[in-house]
């Protein structure tokens, strides 16, 4: 297994930071007696010069374990991160009407111009841009990754926003929330600033969104990417999409909408079920192609009629 040399926060190990504070403070006493004054009047030899500039160093060392240990830091592996945002979102199956969004993105992804720095995905609610970025994660949540960090989080407050990459960076949130919000964003930042990652924030709403006050790195380009999602155009502007990178979701043709309500009602209705199939249409009509409104229905209707055609149970 190959670890990566960066430390980030974990739990508090309060006993080694003693046992390496006590430490320290009988290496200070070595140094205080091996003082460069002291060793002017008591020893000339380039032995005793070398020996204090040990005596230093290591009592510089053993300062940094301290700051390290009081933090809890440890390694990890690189396909983590990706692993813990998977385990974070609902697996999605059966997903229809995604593949022309998906190839957008995907070209955003893989371009290494600065200026593809943020994509913005903007529609209606449920019109499926959650859904689309829970697509994002089971596509490059894995050990081939484009990406060393898949952090999707919601928008809101920046002390919240900090809090969920905390949580996904694994970073240790119960002494950070002790810092005040800008020293909270520069441990963030650089825990991030020399590793690609791909942010994606949900429900951007439409005011400045300052990227740096929460921790990212800046600026943002080649592999360090964000995607959001808005009710509006300009929410994806303020979060600075260009034109270019910006994409309107709307609802589902009438062939993916009807294929997404069988899947999820549980049955394949034909043309034979006379009645039933004109329920079902206008079932799935009535939904505006609103891909949250037709999987909800088609569930519903899965229990109701137990996966059947009986046109008593469709009524």
């Amino acid at each position: 297994m190959t670890f990566r040399q960066d430390y980030f926060f974990t739990e508090n190990l309060t006993n080694f930071s003693k046992f390496y504070s006590i430490l320290l403070c009988i290496l200070l006493l070595l140094q205080e007696q091996a003082s460069p004054l002291a060793l002017s009047h008591r020893m000339k030899s380039l032995k005793s010069n070398v020996a204090f500039c040990f005596v230093e160093g290591f009592a510089t060392i053993i300062e940094i374990i301290i700051v390290l240990w009081d933090f809890g830091a440890r390694l990890v592996t690189r396909s983590e991160t990706p692993n813990l945002a998977r385990q974070m979102v609902p697996q999605h199956v059966g997903v229809w009407g995604m593949d022309s969004f998906k190839s957008k993105a995907h070209d955003f992804l893989e371009s290494k111009l600065l200026d593809d720095s943020t994509l913005g995905l903007w529609g209606t609610s449920g019109v499926g841009k959650t859904r689309f970025l829970f697509l994002m994660i089971e596509c490059y949540a894995n050990g081939d990754s484009l990406f060393r960090h898949i952090l999707p989080i919601q928008d809101g407050s920046v002390t919240d926003t900090q809090h969920c990459l905390a949580v996904l960076l694994k970073l240790d949130w119960d002494t950070m929330s002790l810092f005040e919000e800008h020293h909270r964003a520069k441990i963030i930042s650089e825990y991030l600033k020399h590793d690609s990652f791909l942010v994606l924030l949900d429900d951007v709403q439409d005011k400045p969104l300052d990227l740096a006050s929460i921790g990212l790195p800046m600026p943002l380009g080649g592999r360090r990417k964000l995607i959001v999602t808005s009710r509006s155009q300009v929410g994806c502007s303020r979060a600075g999409c260009t034109v270019a990178n910006t994409i309107e979701m709307k609802g589902l043709d009438d062939e993916d909408a009807w294929n997404l309500f069988k899947y999820n009602a549980g049955v394949e209705i034909t043309e034979a079920d006379v009645e039933v199939h004109k329920i079902a249409k206008e079932m799935v009509s009535a939904c505006e192609g609103m891909p949250r409104a037709i999987s909800a229905i088609g569930l519903g209707m899965a229990g109701s009629t137990l996966c059947g055609t009986n046109l008593d149970d469709w009524s």
